[in-house]
């Protein structure tokens, strides 16, 4: 499995992930995560004969109300992308911000996902 050839050469013709300037977005697929708090996946099969443009979010000041980092992995072999939510120690990551100097609000937000 050649697990990340597409997001490797993203703009590449034969990629199935196209340059946002020359496409639209005509549908959408948000991941149907089941808890909070919990490591989970989610796979959506592609279609050879359609572009994607995919977001898989954040690993870090997520904005979707979820507070796990967030990523994706696509499948070149079998054309299917897997979204991923997994926990991470929030409080430390919190400590590291306010140490750092950063504004608090960030630190605040990453409890809330927001």
């Amino acid at each position: 499995m050649n697990t990340w050839s597409a997001f490797a050469t993203p703009w590449h013709r034969s990629s199935p992930f196209p340059s946002p300037s020359r496409s639209s977005i005509s549908e959408g697929y948000r991941p149907g995560y089941r808890t909070v708090g919990q490591p989970e996946s989610s796979d959506w099969p592609l279609r050879k004969d359609r572009r994607y443009l995919i977001n898989p979010g954040s690993v870090g000041q997520p904005r979707d109300g979820d507070w796990r980092a967030a990523f994706a992995r696509f499948d070149s072999d079998a054309w299917i992308v897997t979204f991923y939510r997994v926990p991470y120690n929030v409080r430390v990551a919190q400590e590291k911000i306010v140490a750092a100097n950063l504004p608090q609000r960030l630190a605040t937000r990453l409890a809330t996902g927001r």
